[in-house]
């Protein structure tokens, strides 16, 4: 393995971030790996299962990032090698580890340069895409994302199309541009549609509530999280599902309907501590502990975000800690009124 890829996968054991992966894909993908497949499947199934993890587990992803990129190497199966070091830069973007990804994604450059792989090239500026998405540089968000969809609209790759349409919708989300935002998020439903990809259309479908919410046109937005919700619940996705019924439930706060936003919070944190996400448990329960402080029930408010706060500090979740922190001060600041 390069020097300089061995010095990417050290920090994964520096930063180690939980969110729940899709336990279904992962056994399944596990149950083929020990099936009688060639070297080069082999890759494409430890690419595959890194990039499962990638949310869920870095170490995991380090772990299986590095078999597929020996083997590769071993087999001299370029492309495994650039996509499992694709992982690695989403990884390290996700965990703001920015100038480690950087440079994971500007040897993925090279290196599909060198041996002519497309589609390799347009992963690596999508990833740069990614890292200044979370930099706030809107900009240079765009210049790479439009890249990316430039790539994949010369190879005719319709999933690479829609990937880039999502992060270009989100770049434009980040910037307030919602019309701008919207009109790339349907036209990456209508590939997914096209494509009859479940899950990517639960996806968009969420992404356009989201920027319906955020404009405040919350009927709108429930019509797409219901949407989603739909989806994810005939998928058997937990994870969505609990995402989709948080969504749902802030926006019943929002219109000041408390019962049901409590309704469909609750739904989602009995799922959240089911798949044991700690950091989106601890997201919920803020939400749930804000409702009541805005019922004006103090001590039902201060349990939530007490519980919120204590599993924040455990797991170093900073914007968790500070807004916990946060509304727990004021609930407090209430309870000496009282």
């Amino acid at each position: 393995m390069p020097k300089v890829v061995l010095s990417f996968c050290l920090l994964f054991f520096c930063t180690h971030i939980l969110f729940a992966q899709n336990q279904e894909t992962t056994d399944s993908l596990q149950k083929v790996l020990k099936s009688n497949i060639s070297d080069k499947e082999k890759v494409d199934i430890y690419v595959n299962l890194a990039h499962e993890y990638r949310r869920s587990d870095s170490t995991k992803t380090y772990q299986y990032a590095t078999r597929a990129i020996e083997l590769a190497e071993k087999i001299n199966y370029p492309e495994g090698k650039i996509n499992a070091w694709y992982r690695m830069g989403l990884t390290n973007t996700s965990v703001g580890n920015y100038k480690i990804a950087k440079a994971i994604f500007r040897q993925m450059i090279q290196e599909a340069n060198k041996y002519q792989y497309l589609k390799g090239k347009a992963f690596a500026y999508d990833g740069f895409g990614s890292i200044y998405n979370y930099q706030g540089n809107y900009e240079k968000a765009l210049e790479y994302s439009f890249k990316s969809l430039k790539i994949s609209e010369e190879l005719e790759n319709k999933q690479g199309k829609a990937m880039s349409y999502n992060n270009i919708g989100f770049t434009y989300r980040n910037q307030g541009n919602y019309s701008k935002a919207l009109e790339y998020y349907f036209k990456a439903l209508e590939i997914n549609e096209e494509l009859v990809d479940q899950k990517g259309k639960a996806m968009n479908y969420n992404n356009i509530g989201l920027s319906y919410n955020d404009q405040g046109n919350y009927n709108k937005a429930l019509e797409y999280y219901f949407k989603a919700l739909e989806i994810s619940k005939e998928l058997g996705d937990k994870t969505g599902t609990s995402f989709n019924l948080n969504n749902i439930g802030e926006v019943y706060m929002n219109q000041a309907l408390y019962v049901k936003a409590l309704e469909y919070l609750n739904q989602s944190l009995v799922l959240k501590r089911e798949i044991g996400n700690n950091w989106s448990i601890t997201y919920t329960l803020i939400r749930i502990g804000k409702v009541h402080s805005l019922q004006k029930e103090w001590q039902l408010s201060k349990s939530f975000l007490q519980e919120a706060l204590l599993i924040s500090q455990e797991n170093v979740y900073l914007e968790n800690i500070r807004d916990a922190t946060e509304l727990l001060a004021l609930v407090e600041k209430e309870l000496e009124l009282v």
